[in-house]
C-alpha cells in the first residue's frame, strides 16, 4: 500500500497495481479497442515493466492517465516516454483538477496497445571482445535463472506453466560486416527458435505453434521455409563440422560445443509430481551439465549442450542415468556386477556392453543409485570403504552425496570424497578429505572416449609437448600439439597418455603458474585444471 498525494490535501492508502507486462521484441502496436497502455516503470532483468492506463477523456486528441497515475509526476513519467518510436506525437500535456495527467496527441491514431520488449542482450562481435562476450552470457544466465537449482546447476522454466508473455528472450548480435541479426530463444530449453534479419523473419522446425504471434510481428516478411536448429542440421547447412571451428580454449572439441558455450547449461525443469520417477524406466543421458564449477569457471571438456545428444531437444527428466567416469577415464564400477550387501565399488574400465552396474541414477534426494541400490559408504573417516547397499536399511547420513564445485563427489554427512587413490583397474574406491586433486575429480556422462584438442591462445600460440618434461609454446600448427582432455580434469600429450600437465613452479610476482609434464600417477593436486570464461586456463 503507498500513499497518493492529491489537491485537496487528503490522503488515501490505495493497492499499486503491477501487471505482467505483454512482452514483445519488436514495439508492436494492435488495435485493442478503447484504451492504450504504455510502460513508464524501470526495466527489470527480466524485461518486466509498470504498466499505465491511458483512456479517452471525450475530447478529440487526448488520453487521460488513471490509476497508477494519479499523482503530480504522472505528466513527466508519461511525457518521458519515447512516443515518437511508436509514430505517436505529444501535443501538450497538463494535470488537472484530480491530479491525473491529461495528454493531447497530434493525428491521434485508432485506439491501440503498445506492448513491450521481450529482454534483449546485445553484443558486438565485430569488437571480438571478451569481457563483452562473457557479459552477454552472464546477462543470458541471469535471465534464464528460475531461482531452482539441481545439483547446483541452475533448472531452465517449466514449459507447462511458462505464459508467453515470458517465454523468449532477444540475442542482438551485430556480425563484423555491419549485419545485426536478432535471435530468439526458448527459455524453457535455451533452444534458438527464430531470427530477424534485414526485416525478414525466419522460424525453425522447434519454434512453438504460435511463435510467429509473438515474435518479429513488425517484420515486412517471412521465410515460409522452415529448418532444424539442432547443431546437425547446423553443421550440414554451414557446410563445416565443429571439429574444424577454432574455439577460443579448446579446439577441435568432438561432437561438443565451442568453449565458453558451457556457461548456458542447464538442467530442464520438470513437472514437480513427476519427481519420484523410478530410474529404471529411464532412458541413459549425457548429463556432463551437472558437473559446472561456477558461472566463471568450467572443467573441460564438460561441453554438451542442455538435453545429451546434440539432435535431441531439452528433456523434462528427473532423474538421468549416467557413468560416473574418473581418474584415468575409467567408471565407477559395482564390483563383478555382484549386489549384495556390501558389495565393494571399484574403479574399471568404462565398458560399451552390459554396463548395467556402470550406470547410476542421480537421485534429487542426493542417492545415487545403481538397479535401484545405493552408493553407500562403510564408515565416516578416511579411508572407509565405498559399497553398494540396499537404501532403505541404511541411515540416511550414509547414502547421500552431493557435487562439489570442483568435481568431488562428497559424503554430506562426513564431507569426505569419493577418492581413487590407485588408479588401476579394479582399485576399490574409499573415502578420503578433500584434496581437490584429480584422484577426487569426477564426471557424469555417458560420452566414453576423452576429447583431444589444441589448446592456444594470443597471437595464434599453441601449448605443445616435446618429449620429457618439455611444454613449450609455438605458433599453432598440428602434430605434438594435440592433448587429450580427461574426465578427471587432467590434460595429457596425445603421444605420452601416462602423463600430464602439472603445475612446475609459481610466480607470485607475475600471478603466473609455470607448467611442465609429469607422470600422471604421483602429485594428483598439480595435475587438475579448469578452464575460466575468458580464456584462462587455471589450476
Amino acid at each position: 500500500m503507498t500513499e497518493t498525494a492529491r489537491r485537496d490535501g487528503e490522503t488515501e492508502r490505495r493497492q499499486d497495481r503491477e501487471t505482467e507486462s505483454t512482452e514483445r521484441p519488436d514495439g508492436e502496436t494492435k488495435t485493442t479497442g478503447t484504451d492504450v497502455r504504455a510502460s513508464t516503470g524501470a526495466t527489470s532483468s527480466h524485461g518486466g515493466r509498470r504498466d499505465e492506463t491511458i483512456e479517452r477523456d471525450g475530447r478529440a486528441g487526448t488520453r487521460r492517465s488513471a490509476g497508477a497515475t494519479r499523482r503530480r509526476d504522472g505528466f513527466s513519467s508519461l511525457a518521458s516516454i519515447d512516443w515518437k518510436s511508436f509514430g505517436l506525437n505529444v501535443k501538450s500535456g497538463a494535470i488537472d483538477e484530480d491530479g491525473d495527467a491529461v495528454l493531447e496527441w497530434e493525428n491521434l491514431p485508432p485506439l491501440v496497445q503498445i506492448s513491450h520488449y521481450y529482454p534483449k542482450v546485445t553484443y558486438d562481435a565485430k569488437s571480438v571482445d571478451e569481457e563483452a562476450y562473457g557479459e552477454m552470457i552472464k546477462q543470458l544466465r541471469n535471465i534464464l535463472v528460475t531461482g531452482s537449482y539441481y545439483y547446483g546447476i541452475p533448472r531452465l522454466l517449466d514449459p507447462t506453466t511458462v505464459p508467453d508473455s515470458k517465454r523468449y528472450i532477444l540475442v542482438e548480435i551485430a556480425e563484423s560486416r555491419g549485419q545485426i541479426v536478432t535471435f530468439a530463444i526458448d527459455v524453457t530449453n535455451v533452444y534458438v527458435v527464430g531470427y530477424l534479419v534485414d526485416n525478414q523473419r525466419y522460424f525453425f522446425n522447434e519454434a512453438q505453434a504460435n511463435a510467429p504471434d509473438l515474435l518479429f510481428t513488425n517484420a515486412t516478411g517471412t521465410s515460409p521455409d522452415r529448418r532444424s536448429s539442432n547443431y546437425n542440421a547446423l553443421e550440414s547447412r554451414a557446410g563445416v563440422t565443429r571439429e574444424n571451428i577454432r574455439g577460443r580454449v579448446a579446439d577441435n572439441v568432438n561432437s561438443f560445443v565451442i568453449a565458453d558455450l558451457y556457461l548456458m547449461l542447464f538442467v530442464c525443469n520438470n513437472n514437480p509430481t513427476a519427481t519420484t520417477t523410478a530410474s529404471s524406466t529411464s532412458t541413459s543421458f549425457d548429463v556432463s551439465h551437472l558437473q559446472l564449477v561456477t558461472q566463471q569457471q568450467q572443467q573441460q571438456p564438460n561441453l554438451l549442450g542442455v538435453g545429451g545428444a546434440d539432435d535431441q531437444p531439452c528433456r523434462h527428466s528427473v532423474e538421468p542415468r549416467t557413468r560416473i567416469m574418473g581418474r584415468n577415464g575409467m567408471c565407477v564400477d559395482v564390483d563383478k556386477f555382484i549386489y549384495s550387501e556390501n558389495n565393494p565399488i571399484v574403479l574399471y574400465p568404462c565398458k560399451t556392453s552390459d554396463f548395467k552396474n556402470q550406470l547410476w541414477t542421480l537421485g534429487e534426494n542426493g542417492r545415487i543409485r545403481s538397479l535401484e541400490k545405493c552408493l553407500a559408504v562403510s564408515g565416516t573417516t578416511p579411508g572407509s570403504s565405498v559399497v553398494i547397499h540396499e537404501c532403505e536399511t541404511l541411515d540416511d547420513t550414509a547414502i547421500r552425496w552431493a557435487m562439489s564445485y570442483y568435481g568431488e563427489l562428497v559424503n554430506a554427512h562426513s564431507g569426505l570424497a569419493l577418492t581413487a587413490k590407485d588408479g588401476t583397474s579394479s582399485s576399490n574406491l574409499t573415502l578420503e578429505k578433500t584434496d581437490s586433486s584429480s584422484f577426487q575429480t569426477w564426471k557424469a556422462t555417458n560420452k566414453l572416449t576423452p576429447v583431444d584438442v589444441y589448446i592456444h591462445g594470443k597471437n595464434n600460440q599453441c601449448i605443445y609437448y616435446n618429449g620429457g618434461s618439455g611444454v613449450y609454446t609455438e605458433t599453432c600448427s598440428k602434430g605434438k600439439q594435440q592433448w587429450r582432455l580427461y574426465p578427471d580434469g587432467t590434460i595429457r600429450p596425445k603421444d605420452w597418455l601416462d602423463g600430464c600437465i602439472e603445475i612446475a613452479s609459481l610466480s607470485s610476482a607475475e600471478n603466473v603458474i609455470y607448467i611442465k609434464a609429469g607422470d600422471c600417477s604421483g602429485s594428483p593436486e598439480l595435475h587438475k585444471w579448469f578452464f575460466s570464461h575468458d580464456g584462462a586456463m587455471a589450476g
